[in-house]
């Protein structure tokens, strides 16, 4: 079919909107994002902006303002609550007082375990006080109210775990239940993210086909800019630092907190 002269390209019958044209109000649309830049860009005290660079720079490292090096563990739990995360501080050995009250909270609900040992220890232990356990299928951690993990590496700076799907066995556990309830050993506490990468190595199959930096519980601030929890995930997030001595804890400035 000939096209009419004075007929632009892309508004025949199936040929879709035209480039270059917007629908809807862009005044409207834009009016909330002018309205929170107007009285300036709110720093981030964690996450500063670096100065200006001028030609030839180097691209600068970030640093982190809550960072203590010599301090990792009470750097690490207090971004850990920051992120309304719960932590706990032990000696070794997860407590038993922890362990009942996870088992009372469950109620009827079960609990799932990634396949790393750390995990799977703690599960026997739920399930020794009477709780439903088993592996993290689809089904079982989507009716589960709490799911066990380990963690390959902690973030003291953001206060994040790094679960590696390739030692957890998958990242259901830490995704469908209620509750996520994670288990990282002191010596596995890195200063910051860049770290967690680094330690990576850059081999072909250095990066698993899932690697997870879980920083507190779910939450998702899409809906009318409202901070809402759980919406992609587990509500409530308990992380469990194993320390390697009573020594080790005291010196790290955190005190246990069950």
């Amino acid at each position: 079919m000939n096209r009419p002269a004075n007929e632009p390209a892309g508004d025949g019958p199936g040929s879709g909107p035209r480039r270059g044209r917007e629908s809807g109000d862009r005044t409207a649309f834009l009016a909330p994002a002018r309205a929170r830049l107007a009285g300036g860009i709110v720093i981030n005290p964690v996450h500063p902006p670096p100065p200006a660079r001028g030609a030839g720079d180097p691209v600068p490292l970030p640093r982190y303002r809550n960072l203590d090096p010599d301090d990792l563990v009470g750097t690490f739990v207090a971004a850990v609550a920051h992120a309304e995360g719960v932590y706990h501080v032990v000696d070794r050995e997860v407590p038993d007082d922890l362990l009942d009250r996870l088992v009372d909270e469950l109620g009827d609900r079960g609990v799932v375990t990634s396949r790393e040992p750390a995990a799977e220890r703690i599960g026997e232990r739920l399930a020794g006080r009477g709780a439903a356990v088993g592996p993290a299928t689809v089904e079982a951690a989507a009716a589960a109210g709490l799911g066990v993990t380990g963690a390959v590496a902690g973030v003291a700076a953001t206060g994040s775990m790094v679960l590696d799907s390739r030692v957890a066995g998958g990242r259901i556990a830490s995704l469908l239940p209620s509750v996520h309830l994670c288990v990282l050993s002191v010596n596995n506490l890195l200063a910051t993210p860049a770290d967690a990468l680094r330690n990576l190595g850059s081999g072909a199959d250095a990066v698993p086909p899932s690697l997870v930096l879980v920083t507190g519980p779910s939450r998702t601030g899409d809906i009318e800019q409202l901070l809402t929890l759980g919406a992609h995930g587990p509500t409530a997030l308990h992380v469990v630092l194993v320390t390697d001595g009573s020594g080790r804890a005291s010196t790290s400035g955190a005190s246990p907190r069950a």
